[in-house]
């Protein structure tokens, strides 16, 4: 994540911001145009939201808009590899009602950070788990969200791994 304009990353003292088993990921001009450099002083931390097997979600807020977002921090170095450069680069191009909305990345000297919107609903796991079944109709309405996401995803990336990938991220940490 380099910008025509500035770099990020220090060589002698930042790790990798994308890393694979060959060596660190050097990112094209256009690509690392198209992510952008984000600014951490634009947001301000509310509380922790979850944590996984990469990093945490954070619920933050934005300064100027006080707008609410997700924001999930991952380490930099190893565990951002060529599938989270994927993810993000194909994550900014969807654009639907079911579909968690990418906002932009944050790398900062320790972590990168991926900015979404924040779905204050919570996960659909703790509601399934909590109420212990759905009515019909709320699963109904549930699946329907569920089925019209993965649609519009297999249209825009129409590839079936980043979909198998998103099917598992909605199902294992997002409510769509």
């Amino acid at each position: 994540l380099i910008s025509p304009r500035r770099s990020f990353q220090n060589p002698q003292k930042d790790p990798p911001i994308f890393a694979s088993a060959s060596g660190p990921i050097k990112l094209s001009a256009a690509v690392a145009a198209r992510l952008g450099p984000g600014s951490m002083e634009r947001y301000e931390l509310l509380k922790d939201i979850g944590a996984g097997n990469f990093g945490v979600a954070r619920l933050m807020r934005n300064k100027e808009t006080k707008e609410l977002v997700a924001m999930k921090y991952i380490p930099r170095g190893l565990k951002i590899d060529e599938n989270v450069a994927r993810e993000i680069i194909n994550h900014r191009s969807l654009r639907h009602p079911n579909i968690i909305r990418f906002k932009e990345v944050v790398v900062t000297p320790t972590h990168l950070a991926i900015v979404m919107e924040y779905a204050a609903g919570g996960e659909l796991f703790d509601r399934i788990c909590n109420a212990g079944r759905f009515s019909e109709d709320e699963a109904r309405y549930f699946f329907q969200q569920l089925i019209c996401g993965v649609s519009y995803c297999h249209f825009m990336v129409r590839t079936s791994k980043p979909v198998q990938s998103l099917i598992k991220k909605i199902l294992d940490h997002q409510m769509v």
